[in-house]
């Protein structure tokens, strides 16, 4: 099933691939691109994201590019002083939320924990997994053994 419309929007073409890229890069949601007439699904787009060889670079490159979209929003709100303070303090924030999600490496905070003899051990990654192996290995390397839940 597709967007609002009907038409071949779950079988995926170049074109339409390239079509929903470029929507994204120049920093459209996928849920308001996939709302359009003979557009498909939001997770038939992710789909082809995982299974389309030809499709993953450029959807991946596509997302990356509408994180800097976002970014250039983020600095148009800010910057504009007519507006109201507490909504775009909203927005703003939205934006930098989302993007701290959906590219971490790149708008999210990064995580440095100290404690190694041989230096601190950067995390790069907001996965919670990713955070408590490094702990743990910071904890293994200081001789400490993780104390268990009762």
């Amino acid at each position: 099933m597709g967007g609002k419309g009907s038409g071949p929007s779950s079988t995926y073409t170049p074109e339409l691939g390239a079509e929903i890229c470029r929507r994204l890069a120049s920093g459209e949601s996928l849920r308001s691109i996939c709302r359009d007439e003979g557009m498909p699904d939001e997770s038939t787009v992710r789909e082809w994201g995982r299974s389309i060889a030809d499709f993953y670079p450029q959807y991946a490159r596509a997302r990356e590019d509408q994180m800097s979209s976002w970014g250039e929003e983020v600095l148009l709100i800010a910057d504009d002083p007519s507006g109201d303070f507490n909504r775009d303090r909203l927005r703003v924030d939205t934006r930098k939320w989302l993007m701290s999600k959906i590219a971490p490496k790149v708008w999210g905070d990064r995580t440095v924990i100290t404690g190694a003899d041989d230096g601190p051990v950067r995390v790069e990654s907001q996965d919670a997994s990713a955070l408590a192996t490094a702990l743990l290995g910071v904890l293994a390397k200081a001789g400490a053994e993780p104390k268990k839940e009762e």
